[in-house]
């Protein structure tokens, strides 16, 4: 149940909800604009480079994470300041439920696209050799594919969290469903694999190939370096 607006000062409450779209909106702008411009003009060489294809993917999932939770939650806190805090609180029940596991699919598969596109500086960088193989645009939009695929498989169940009742007054009451209440599941999914796949594999796998591209290239400039020595010598004897 909504608090009653009897007993709830929401005047600190609409000036929040105001600053915060106030702020969003102008993340969204800049955001959403940012990333057209990325495609844009990225996109025109997308068909030739797989690490071009790999950054116009990343930009169009940051642009449905934008549209998904930003927009929705701009537009509720404008609704909030100018009709009142207690508007919209159902829909802030659907998003807090629903909306919220969406934004979270979107943010996994821009996470797993950053993966791909570490994974081709990786290759180009420290497996030359493999380049023409592994640094393919269709072996790119492959894994885009398979890791959105797996992005809405992983978060699939959390649809299935909790189950609205609607009370007599129209308001959107969520009961837990067993599943919510199931320690096998809370422990397994919701904190050992999440972490595993929203957090550790990720950052864990971009920080090794960040730290093998930056030892790769330091051994490349001090070879180049000594090579131009031995080159100088060569001339001046």
């Amino acid at each position: 149940m909504p608090p009653s607006d009897k007993i709830l000062n929401t005047e600190v409450c609409e000036l929040y909800y105001f600053l915060v779209t106030i702020t969003s909106i102008i993340l969204q702008i800049f955001g959403i604009s940012g990333n057209i411009l990325t495609i844009l003009v990225m996109g025109q060489e997308r068909e030739k480079s797989s690490t071009m294809q790999a950054i116009c993917l990343l930009a169009m999932a940051d642009t449905m994470v934008l549209s998904t939770y930003i927009v929705p939650y701009s537009i509720v806190g404008m609704r909030k300041y100018i009709f009142g805090y207690l508007s919209d609180y159902n829909f802030v029940v659907v998003s807090s439920i629903y909306l919220f596991e969406i934004v979270r699919i979107f943010i996994q598969m821009s996470t797993f696209i950053t993966m791909i596109l570490g994974w081709q500086r990786y290759v180009a960088v420290c497996l030359p050799h493999k380049a023409k193989q592994w640094c393919d645009t269709k072996i790119v939009n492959k894994l885009a594919i398979v890791s959105c695929l797996a992005s809405v498989v992983f978060y699939l169940p959390n649809f299935f969290l909790y189950h609205l009742k609607t009370n007599k007054e129209g308001i959107y009451d969520p009961e837990p469903t067993p599943l919510l209440t199931n320690r096998a599941f809370l422990a397994i999914h919701t904190i050992a694999l999440t972490y595993l796949f929203s957090y550790l594999i990720p950052v864990g796998s971009l920080v090794f190939m960040s730290v093998k591209i930056l030892i790769n290239l330091k051994r490349n400039d001090i070879a180049g370096t000594s090579n131009r020595a031995q080159t100088v010598r060569k001339d001046l004897t």
